[in-house]
Order: structure tokens, then sequence, then C-alpha cells
């Protein structure tokens, strides 16, 4: 990036942030930074050193390759599309043919002289093989279209694996197969069997030597018409008459040539053949074996400015890496190579010199086809399908697929990447099970809410208030049903009423996801901002007056009772005291539950509906908890849209799980960490549920302390993560990690706009606050371990 302008670029359907980025002598420095109408300030970054920063968006695993690295490929595939222009030249059948004519020549008199022959003649070479290894098909000469038609229309005349495995099957049956004059499969009955073998033995040895002998003899033609006579099908041409067969092609038309037709037109020679002005063939070019051995060789003519530029990439890569290691740890004698690491210079096995051999073939490809394209033209006259074909004889095929496999081994390592960060995030927030909701538990959750409103609406005597909240709860639901991907046929069954919410309590069975929905239920806050919008205004003074679970839902059943509220009560207000550092829990206010959109490793979690969309904002920003799905709202993601990963049955995560994913993983981006980090309210929200929830169900209801120490170890990790992050954006300091001082008791500001000293203000409030929660889960951790 050198003395250039580079952009890094988050976007969603609702949010984009472009950050400038300038390189310096030594470091990168934030100059601008530019957001849409829907993204509040809140995500501006301070202007600094933002080196490490950048350093750490690329994969510590992974040596990436840089500017100069682009550059170098660029160069080698340079060189490697020039040789390929000035010394591989156009490709040729008519060529490939010749040196293929003049190679099998040679061949079968080689092979005739092993087998006893002493002449130097083809045509007394071929006589001699003929006789000495006769074949059992051949008595079939007539029924497989004589002499100009037998080698292609008697499969065991093809050099082959196909062949050779229908010559094993005449030696055992008597049998040959192949087509007739309209391509359709045919098997025919042998009338001389005296070639037949008597035994397995005989049957093997004929299907198997004789086969190949006898086909050394007519690949070059008869003994009459020796050398430019019939030849046999080579792989590639058994495979297109095989082809010819099926009835998906047999009828097919080529140029209004019937695709069987067409089969014979190319093995006969009359289809590639040379013509005069006037369409006379001049020369006949037949597809096979011959040509298909010319087309290898030309091939491998092809292959050589590809292996050069392999090797010019590979080479610079590890010169350059050598270079490097030896001028950053001072090699000085033979002695200290010893301390280079070899994984760290060779050019194998790492996405880097992937991307150069992609980056250096893609260059190659495109000089090569220009090159093709600029002769073409010369030698066409304006000719359109002249210049079609002097194209693509020009163009180096074996160079265009070493470019598709660099794009494929390119492509698949940057998937094997995105895979890897999902599992690690998944991993991490997935396998504390205690936060995973079902689809079912879900809609108890949802269910709980709506009737929680329901109640409160109903009881409420002003009639313009009834109104709105009335208002406010079918927007609500709408956008839960969105959210949640709910058919339309099935929208009208996902919210429970009363009766059927207790039976569904009953036949899932209580466990930690039960008291994980009861605790998002007690402190649920209806009448928020639901998507930033200007029209939700008008329900910013209502206020829930009646408290359904107290009042209603506890006299209803038998499962949670008005102790189970009053101990997660007690617990959220001590574990407020202890996350803020007062004796007191202090007022949880609307600014500390504002609606975060993140996501992570391709999940975009999304958070409850009581946390007003006061940060980020836009549509669908609502839930009681957080959302599976691949939305991509900051930083991307590769699963599919709805797609769970690894979380499986899992469908939302609850109760403080947002800590546990929100805040780590490599998925997470820099501006999404900042953001939630931002609104010191939401963390201080999320650490009481978090506390509280681990101590009064995992730990005292349900005894799982295992769940409890996984928590601990996920977030503390985030923690660990997140604060060398800020150091390195000079948001924080050793200095901060020392201040233990307690909070002061105040509302937090409700608005989307915080300046730069706010922002940081906050971000250090919210690190205390994850701080905190760290120590006391630990706290829990050994007073269980303790007492058990």
């Amino acid at each position: 990036m050198e003395n250039s302008l580079d952009n890094w670029i988050g976007k969603s359907d609702d949010i984009e942030i472009s950050y400038e980025v300038y390189r310096k002598k030594d470091s990168y420095e934030i100059d601008t930074i530019q957001v849409n109408h829907n993204v509040p300030s809140t995500f501006v970054l301070p202007s600094g050193n933002f080196r490490d920063v950048v350093d750490a968006k690329w994969d510590d695993r992974v040596d990436r390759a840089d500017r100069i690295d682009y550059l170098i490929a660029v160069s080698c595939g340079t060189i490697a599309g020039l040789i390929d222009s000035f010394f591989v030249g156009e490709f040729s059948l008519s060529k490939a043919n010749a040196w293929g004519k003049d190679t099998i020549n040679k061949l079968v008199i080689k092979v005739a002289k092993v087998n006893g022959f002493s002449g130097k003649d083809l045509q007394s070479a071929i006589r001699f093989l003929e006789k000495t290894f006769p074949f059992a098909s051949d008595s079939l000469t007539a029924k497989f279209g004589g002499g100009l038609q037998h080698h292609l229309r008697d499969f065991s005349h093809h050099f082959s694996l196909g062949g050779f495995l229908c010559s094993l099957f005449t030696q055992f049956t008597g049998k040959v197969i192949g087509t007739d004059t309209a391509g359709s499969l045919i098997i025919e009955k042998l009338t001389d069997t005296s070639l037949i073998g008597k035994n397995i033995e005989e049957k093997i040895l004929f299907g198997t030597i004789r086969w190949v002998f006898h086909l050394a003899s007519d690949m070059a033609g008869s003994n009459q018409t020796f050398g430019n006579g019939t030849g046999i099908p080579g792989p590639i041409m058994s495979a297109i008459k095989r082809l010819s067969t099926l009835p998906i092609f047999k009828d097919k038309l080529i140029n209004e040539v019937e695709f069987h037709t067409w089969v014979s037109k190319l093995f006969n020679g009359t289809l590639l053949a040379k013509r005069n002005a006037s369409g006379k063939i001049i020369e006949k070019i037949p597809f096979d074996l011959r040509t298909e051995m010319g087309i290898l060789i030309q091939t491998g003519k092809q292959l050589v400015p590809v292996i050069i530029n392999e090797c010019l990439v590979r080479g610079a890569y590890f010169l350059r890496r050598l270079f490097m290691w030896v001028d950053s740890h001072e090699i000085k004698s033979i002695r200290d190579f010893g301390k280079i690491k070899p994984e760290e210079v060779l050019p194998f096995n790492n996405h880097s010199i992937r991307r150069m051999v992609t980056v250096s073939s893609g260059v190659f490809c495109a000089i090569d086809m220009t090159d093709a394209a600029i002769r073409a033209a010369i030698k066409s006259g304006g000719s359109v399908a002249k210049f079609m074909k002097e194209f693509f004889v020009r163009i180096n095929v074996a160079g265009v697929g070493r470019f598709v496999i660099a794009c494929s081994l390119d492509f698949g390592t940057i998937l094997e990447e995105e895979r890897q960060k999902e599992q690690e995030f998944e991993k991490k927030i997935f396998n504390v099970k205690a936060f995973s909701l079902t689809y079912e538990q879900t809609q108890v959750l949802y269910s709980i809410q709506r009737i929680i409103v329901l109640h409160d609406a109903g009881n409420t005597s002003n009639a313009n208030d009834k109104k709105l909240k009335k208002e406010w709860l079918k927007e609500w639901e709408q956008k839960v049903l969105e959210g949640c991907y709910v058919a339309k046929e099935h929208r009208s069954e996902f919210f429970l009423p009363d009766y059927a919410l207790i039976n569904k309590i009953s036949r899932l069975g209580l466990g930690p996801w039960f008291y994980s929905v009861m605790i998002e239920a007690i402190y649920f806050k209806p009448y928020s901002n639901l998507t930033n919008d200007e029209k939700w205004k008008k329900y910013k003074k209502l206020r829930l007056k009646k408290d359904y679970i107290k009042e209603v839902f506890v006299e209803r059943q038998t499962y949670f009772t008005e102790k189970d509220v009053r101990e997660i009560k007690h617990e959220f207000r001590r574990a407020s005291g202890i996350v803020t550092g007062t004796k007191k829990a202090m007022i949880i206010t609307a600014a500390g539950t504002v609606a975060i959109a993140c996501v992570t490793g391709g999940i975009a979690l999304i958070f409850a509906p009581e946390i007003a969309a006061g940060l980020v904002g836009g549509e669908g920003l609502y839930g009681a908890a957080l959302y599976s799905h691949s939305l991509a709202v900051l930083g991307g993601g590769s699963l599919a849209a709805g797609g769970l990963g690894m979380a499986g049955g899992t469908f939302v995560v609850t109760s403080g799980g947002a800590l546990v994913g929100l805040l780590g993983g490599s998925g997470v981006s820099t501006a999404s960490r900042l953001a939630i980090l931002s609104n010191a309210g939401f963390i201080r929200m999320e650490c009481c549920k978090l506390i509280a929830y681990c101590r009064a169900v995992l730990a005292k209801r349900y005894s799982d302390l295992e769940s409890v120490k996984g928590i601990k170890e996920a977030l503390s990790e985030n923690y660990e993560e997140i604060k060398e992050l800020l150091k390195k954006l000079n948001m924080y300091t050793d200095q901060d990690e020392l201040d233990d001082s307690p909070e002061e008791d105040e509302e937090e500001s409700d608005k989307n706009e915080l300046s730069e000293k706010k922002q940081k203000k906050s971000i250090k409030k919210s690190l205390k606050y994850i701080r905190r929660t760290v120590k006391e889960l630990n706290t829990i951790i050994k007073y269980e371990e303790k007492n058990a």
C-alpha cells in the first residue's frame, strides 16, 4: 500500500462504512470515515497508528500476498506470456497428425521387430503383425462397416480401457460389441470361433496380449494402405464414439448432421480436412490414435511456458521470503541459516503463493489471448468464422487449465478460512449449551413477551395509550415473525395463548432454557424503538404499568413461582452492584438496552426487542435474543441465509450469551466490536444477566459448573483480545486496566451520536464491566467447587 489510498469496507443492506487508510513511512492512519444515513457516529474511530489493526485483520496462520508479491506475479505472468507468444505458436491438428503418423509408423516397426520381424519397411511389419496376432472380431469386419469403418464401430478395436474390456467380453462370450450404420448399439455373435481361447488362461491371453499386438498392426493402417490408411480410435475418440450410442446424444444434430454421423466424419478425416477455395478436400485429418498422440505432444509444447511461469513465481517467492528472513533475523553466517523456518520461506501450502500463482496465471492467459486475438484478426481478413477458428487454435489450453486450477485452489482456501472462522466462533458460543434455545423454546419466549404487552394494554385506562400499545404490539409481532422466518401459512400459530403456552412448557420439560426465557421475560421492556425510525417517537412515553409475570403467570402454573421471580431479581440486583462496583444496583436505562447487530463468523446476532435500536438502527433489529441467521449486517458471512451452521437445532441464544459471541472471535470486525463497546449501558445489562443466570440457574439450580467454566473462559479470552485491540487503537492503556473505581449513578444519553471522547469513556466502562464479570464468574466457580 505504498503511497496509495485503500478502502476497507464493510457492507450490508442497511450499513456501509468506508475507511480511507493512508500508508505513511511505518504506519497506517485513518484519514476520514464515511457512513451512510443508517449508521450513527458511534462507529467513528480515532485517528492514529493503525498498522497493527490492519494487520490484525489478516489470519495469523496465513502469510498473505502483499503489493510487491502481486507485482512479482504480474511480471512472471508477463514473461511467460511473451515466451508463449513468440515460441509456442498455434495449435495445429495437421502438425499433430503428421507427428503422430511418423511416430506410429516407427513404433509399429519396432513392435514387429520385438516379435521376430527382420525386415525394415512398414508394409511388411504390418503384414507380419497381422499374421502373427490374428484377432477374433476381424471375422465380422463386414458386419461393422468394412475396412473404412469397422475399427470405429467395433469397440474391441478401440485403444482404450473400454476397448480392452470389450476384447475380454468377446473371448468369454463369443460376441462382439459395436454399432450399426445408424449408430445404434449392437452385439453380434462370432461365426468363426477358432480364435477364442479354450480355457480361462487362453481367453485372458488372447483378450490381452493378442489384443495389444493386433492393434499395433492396425495403428498405421492395413498392409494395403500402410502409413495413410484407417487407424484406430485412441482414448478420446473411443469415449466420443461410446457417448454417441446413448439416446441423449445419438440423434442430436451438429450443423444439421446427426451426432453419430459427425463422429464418423471426425474419425475418417473429412470433418477436419483441409479444403480449397471451392470446398474440395485436399488433405484429410483423421482424428485417430495418431492425431491424439500428436495433440499430446502439442499440449506438452504448450506446457513449457506454463512451467516457466510456475518456476518464476515460486522462485521469486522463495528468494524474497529468504531475503526478508535474513534481513529481519540478522543472519550473518552459514550456521545462522539453521534458524530459518522452512514453512516461512518455501513456496508451498500457503495463501500467498496460491494467490500469486492465480495472478500470474491470469496475466499469462490475458497476454496469450490478446496475442491470439491480434494474430487471428490479421489472418482472418475480416471473416468472423475464420477469426474464431484462428483465435482458438492459438490459445494455450494448458495455460487456461492451470489458471482454472489456480482459481479453484485459491477460492477453496478462502472458503476453508471462512469455514474455520465459522467453526471457531460457533464452537465458542454454541458449546456453551446453556445459552441455546430451540425453535419451540423461542416460540415460548416470544409468546410470553406478547402476552406481557396484551395484559398491559388490556389494563390501560387511557384510550389513546391503549391504542398506541396495541399498534406497537402489532408492529413488534410482524417483525418477530419476519425475523424468525416463520412461513406465512404458520404465522397465525406462532404466538401461543395463555393455556397453550402452559401446555407447551409442560411438554418441552423444564431445564436451563426455561429459566433463561424467564430472565428475558422479566427484563423485557416493550414500546421501544424497533427500527430507529421517526414513527416510533409516538411510543416513547409509553410505560409498562402491569406486571403479567407477577400478577398472572406465577398463579397459572407451578414451574415458576413468585419465589423464583424474587431470586432472579435479587441476583440481578446483586450482579448490578458487582458489575458497577457499587453496593447498590444502578438504574438500567433505555440507553443501556440498545439493539446491536454484529456478524461473527457468518452468524448475525441480533439482540432482544426490549433493547431499543438506538445504536445501529435499520429494519429488522428486534427479537428477544440472538438470531442465528446469516444476515451479514456488518462483517459479511459465508453461511447460507437462515443457516445455523454448527448450531444445529439452536435457534437463538439468550441470557448474556451475547458477551460470549458478539465480542469475540476472528469473525468480528473492529467496527462491530467498537459499536458494541461504545454502549456501556448495553454491556452492563448483559453482564448482569450473565452473572444472574450463571449463579441462580446454572450453578445453584442445576449444578452445571462446566457450563459456567466454559462461559468464563470464553469471556475471559474475548476480554483479552478486545483489550489488546484497543491498545493498538490508542483507546486503552495499562493504567485504565488498574482503574476499578465505581461508576457514577447516572443515566447515559440515549442519543445515537457520541463524540469521540464520550465513545472512549463508554468503551472503558464496558471493559471494566466485562473484567468484573469475569472475576465474578471465577468467584462463583471457586465457591461452588469449595462447597461441592
